[in-house]
């Protein structure tokens, strides 16, 4: 309830296009939704849920989803007047999530370095100084992440094809909800990989990866022999975001 408060009254606004309205805790964050993705969610449920209960998207111990994709926790409605006579209504819809970077302390927050990456060349690069950092800026930077232990690099992979491969297999129900004109090809789309570098051994994080940051340091002017490459111990936390988004033909 105090989250939900939070975000309705002191809710900062996200540097994605959606413009979502956002607040966090330690453990988790509430988003603000469109009425569409609020839709999006009740239709892929009951598949989600079946998914990140599968034995091979659990953690080692069983104990907690080792899924990168959103842990939903509940969603909810708000309605709320938005004159000073309270006559005009407005209705906004609310998700809880675990928050990607759970447990992780303030200071190393203030300071984590933050990639949205989606394999895309649409307005890819950093909107203002202190947002995350995209997939050209990646690129610009020549920055390569290499797992310690290739083993634990694979099973991310591997979790990353399984999770992905759930966003694809997603179809907007036939029930007559939806006109035909709207309904595009099965899957969600617009995803992002949430990537966040800490300290090597920073606690926190629902999937941590321990990783190598790689840079190349090169110029055009100067010799490809005397480029120099340097690499730092970094732990990288991940999550897949917004998903909520059907193929449509809008999109």
């Amino acid at each position: 309830r105090s989250l939900l408060s939070k975000v309705i009254t002191e809710g900062e606004r996200s540097t994605a296009k959606s413009g979502s309205i956002m607040a966090f805790d330690n453990s988790f964050m509430v988003k603000s939704m469109s009425s569409w993705e609020a839709w999006t969610l009740s239709a892929i449920l009951k598949g989600y849920l079946k998914h990140i209960h599968m034995p091979e998207n659990r953690s080692k111990t069983g104990a907690t989803p080792a899924t990168l994709l959103p842990r939903f926790l509940g969603a909810y409605v708000h309605t709320g007047a938005v004159d000073p006579a309270g006559l005009i209504k407005v209705r906004s819809y609310y998700v809880i999530m675990a928050n990607v970077f759970a447990e992780v302390p303030a200071e190393v927050l203030a300071g984590m370095e933050r990639f949205d990456l989606k394999g895309s060349a649409d307005d890819r690069q950093q909107r203002y100084k202190g947002s995350e950092l995209m997939d050209f800026d990646l690129l610009r930077l020549d920055r390569k992440l290499f797992p310690d232990e290739p083993e634990e690099g694979a099973a991310l992979h591997e979790q990353l094809s399984r999770d992905l491969g759930f966003l694809l297999k997603q179809h907007m129900p036939a029930d007559g909800s939806v006109p035909e004109a709207l309904r595009g090809r099965p899957g969600l789309m617009d995803y992002s990989l949430l990537i966040g570098l800490v300290p090597r051994d920073t606690p926190g994080g629902l999937c941590r990866l321990d990783v190598n940051d790689s840079r190349t340091y090169s110029s055009p002017i100067i010799p490809a022999e005397s480029w120099r490459i340097e690499a730092e111990p970094k732990t990288a936390l991940i999550g897949i975001i917004d998903v909520l988004q059907f193929w449509t033909p809008a999109k």
